[in-house]
């Protein structure tokens, strides 16, 4: 009876042990975890900006031969300060951006028709009153307004010869984006990109962005926003305290929280075809009483780019963001994707902004994984109740004369 007494007492004594362990362990784990949680919230209030890579080298070599008709952003507009040439790699082949005194934005082939210098280690000159940009190497130059070579320094007559051209692009500069014309077959631009003026002349305040890099078709991010079902297969089910309640209160009707999301995506008609407005309406209540509630409206012009009106309604207070969105071609299955957004001036504001970024960059890296690998088929098995998704592709085929889908 004494060995059973001091064995159970040493039972007690190690079990206690044990409990004590695994408490202090518990304990160190969620301070390193609450810890880690602060010092990354830190860090994204603290930056502007966030990047993010999920590109593989190999993925390009996946590249098809063309990229859909459209405005295509190449720059962010605070990239080429006035006076200034800017190279970037886009489409699959460089070109050079310079800021002109006025600070209107060109954009040329880069290589000089003379002897093949590029033209984006130039500078930018003033030639009998006219913006030009010259060639480092012999220092010919070209008209920014267009492409005209008017001044080769070391002949008698500074004159150039026949050709001596280079060619011009679109360009076009809107909401803090350098935008440039694209089209397959060499057609005028039809259409323009809006200008948000809340935007463009600071009455709301910049906000931060993120961007990152994909490989992957460009539909296959446009089609993104018109899929509701992954916004609960693949960020969590907006409903999930629905579901709880359910468990909780053992019936269907009546839920302690209820959820309400309206969605559509639509294309616009003519003569706004290259338009398609996205609309979300998310509704949180607690007994009848609302907790949230917003509205989220999108507007696409054409594949490349984006802008969006954030409206939410918390508690009584109220708040209204705007985000800025373009997908920058590369190449046609590699994309550098840049949100901003921008909000009221107010303090309140700022901070909503910067956690509203905060989850949108987190939740998009949900979307990135996909993509990378994943291609775009020439017939999905789309379901009745995927319209959205059935109307995205219907509308972007205006922009798409690509016939090698890189798909089944």
């Amino acid at each position: 009876m004494l060995k059973f007494v001091q064995l159970d007492e040493l039972f007690r004594s190690r079990f206690f042990d044990l409990a004590i362990i695994c408490i202090f362990g518990l304990l160190v784990r969620s301070v390193y975890g609450l810890l880690k949680f602060l010092y990354t919230g830190i860090q994204y209030f603290l930056l502007d900006d966030f990047s993010k890579d999920f590109t593989d080298p190999e993925s390009d070599l996946l590249t098809k031969s063309s990229h859909p008709n459209g405005w295509a952003p190449v720059a962010l507009s605070e990239q080429l300060g006035v006076g200034k040439i800017l190279k970037v790699h886009v489409f699959g082949q460089d070109i050079a951006l310079m800021r002109d005194s006025s600070g209107t934005v060109h954009a040329v082939d880069p290589y000089c028709p003379h002897n093949g210098a590029h033209l984006g280690s130039g500078e930018v000159v003033k030639i009998g009153g006219e913006d030009c940009i010259r060639c480092p190497f012999h220092k010919w130059s070209f008209r920014a307004e267009d492409g005209v070579c008017i001044d080769v320094p070391y002949t008698r007559d500074r004159k150039a010869p026949k050709g001596s051209s280079l060619k011009k692009w679109h360009c076009i500069e809107v909401n803090h984006f350098i935008l440039v014309w694209l089209h397959n077959r060499a057609q005028d631009p039809s259409w323009f990109v809006e200008h948000l003026d809340d935007v463009e002349s600071h009455g709301m305040v910049y906000g931060g962005k993120f961007d990152y890099l994909i490989n992957c078709d460009v539909y296959l991010i446009t089609e993104n926003t018109a899929d509701y079902a992954h916004f609960s297969t693949v960020h969590g089910k907006p409903s999930f305290l629905d579901e709880f309640c359910r468990k909780l209160l053992g019936r269907e009707k009546n839920f302690l929280v209820q959820t309400f999301n309206n969605f559509t995506w639509e294309a616009a008609s003519k003569p706004e075809s290259h338009k398609a407005v996205g609309i979300y309406e998310p509704c949180y209540t607690i007994f009848g009483f609302s907790l949230m509630k917003g509205q989220m409206k999108s507007i696409h012009y054409g594949p490349y780019f984006l802008t969006a009106n954030l409206k939410f309604w918390i508690l009584g207070l109220n708040f209204e963001l705007k985000l800025v969105a373009g997908y920058i071609p590369i190449h046609s299955n590699k994309h550098k994707i840049v949100y901003r957004m921008y909000s009221d001036k107010d303090l309140l504001s700022r901070l909503f902004c910067r956690l509203t970024l905060m989850g949108l960059f987190s939740n998009i890296q949900y979307d990135g994984h996909i993509w990378q690998n994943m291609i775009r088929l020439k017939r999905p098995l789309y379901l009745k109740e995927e319209k959205t998704m059935i109307n995205c592709r219907r509308w972007f085929l205006q922009f798409d004369d690509s016939t090698n889908n890189n798909g089944n």
